[in-house]
């Protein structure tokens, strides 16, 4: 069980630190500079505009790996030893860690919004009550939940975390983000959930394939990734139908990067 929740952690850290860490790590530097210019308005904007592709990316993520966590368990770890067994104690506490994905996300960044203004007083104090919290109902979870309990404990209350920074920043400084921002999480989560009503009808006969014996083990692999990849064009159609600006932006990052005569061919195709 605590190898379990270490592999369920590690496959938590791999959308956490492409999506959190590094657009919080970016970021930093910015926001401090900006606060220590007096520059409350670009600060308050900076933000907004990080925290946008910030949610964009996690809440789907971690949609994503609740609603499949256990064929994702499967296709990397389940191997020789790692049976069907291991396979159910790494994908229910990932389940739980899933769910919190976005509340991981924000912890990180808003921590060091907290140090971008100088105040690390904020954070540590937080961090120290939501440690507390979380010994708490560890206590309380593992004797229903077993060892899973113990990631829906650490969820829990790092979801907490993420929540009273955020109030305490919001009385700080007068507000977080820009008007209309609740409605743009609205549309980030509609877009969600048309990518999570794709995984609901299909997961099924995903699983049904790869845990059937008599198919090659690569041809079953493949297929489930070929599968991950409908549901991120589902995730993405859905966005472009809502108009939903950070996927135009984020197409945009990705088009520069190309050469030259790549990026020609896509606008006579996409003008």
């Amino acid at each position: 069980r605590v190898s379990a929740l270490n592999y369920a952690w590690q496959l938590l850290m791999l959308p956490h630190g492409v999506i959190a860490l590094s657009i919080s790590t970016v970021i930093f530097p910015t926001l401090a500079a900006l606060y220590s210019h007096g520059n409350d308005a670009e600060f308050r904007a900076t933000l907004d505009r990080t925290l946008r592709p910030l949610l964009f990316l996690s809440i789907p993520a971690g949609a994503g790996l609740f609603l499949v966590r256990e064929q994702l368990v499967r296709l990397i770890y389940q191997s020789g030893s790692f049976d069907g067994r291991s396979t159910e104690l790494v994908a229910t506490p990932l389940a739980f860690f899933g769910l919190g994905l976005v509340g991981y996300a924000l912890t990180e960044i808003l921590t060091r919004v907290f140090y971008a203004t100088r105040d690390t007083r904020t954070p540590v104090i937080t961090g120290v009550l939501t440690v507390i919290a979380n010994l708490i109902l560890c206590a309380i979870l593992i004797q229903t939940y077993d060892h899973a309990g113990l990631a829906l404990a650490l969820t829990v209350t790092t979801c907490a975390e993420a929540l009273i920074m955020w109030l305490f920043l919001r009385q700080r400084t007068g507000g977080v983000v820009s008007a209309g921002f609740a409605q743009w999480v609205l549309k980030v989560v509609l877009a969600t959930a048309g990518m999570a009503a794709l995984i609901l009808l299909t997961i099924g006969k995903v699983q049904d394939v790869q845990t059937d014996e008599g198919i090659n083990l690569i041809v079953r692999e493949a297929f489930f990734i070929y599968a991950l990849g409908m549901y991120l064009l589902a995730f993405v159609v859905c966005a472009w139908l809502l108009r939903i600006p950070e996927l135009e932006h984020m197409a945009a990052r990705i088009t520069s990067r190309l050469p030259a005569g790549v990026r020609r061919r896509l606008e006579l195709l996409l003008p």
